[in-house]
């Protein structure tokens, strides 16, 4: 009870992007920001033999980088299942821009994401 109004108790709610669980382990942020990048891989698919590299990183850290850079220092402390989810996707997404296997020594160097969640 808050002012005489009773406060439901929610399993979910979105705050400033972020979506929080009772629990605090970050299920729900987590499978929106896989879902947002899965949609991402088919764009990267279809660009990656018709753009040059630089295009392809700008397209990346344009549109892939900032859903996982936002708020990782607080969705990042959960169990590393859960994000075990976002670091496959966004390797095979990361993969699908390095168009040359060739370029694949230099773009696993390139990305800082994977350093966050290992």
């Amino acid at each position: 009870m808050l002012n005489d109004i009773d406060i439901q108790k929610v399993h979910m709610c979105k705050y400033l992007g972020l979506y929080f669980d009772d629990q605090l382990t970050w299920r729900f942020h987590i499978d929106y920001v896989s879902n947002r990048l899965l949609q991402l891989i088919g764009i990267f698919y279809k660009l990656r033999s018709k753009l040059l590299y630089g295009w392809l990183r700008n397209i990346y850290y344009a549109f892939v980088h900032p859903y996982l850079m936002y708020g990782i220092e607080i969705y990042a402390n959960t169990y590393v299942t859960y994000l075990d989810k976002l670091v496959k996707i966004n390797k095979k997404n990361y993969l699908e821009y390095c168009k040359i296997s060739l370029m694949l020594p230099l773009c696993l160097n390139f990305i800082p994401v994977l350093i966050y969640f290992q």
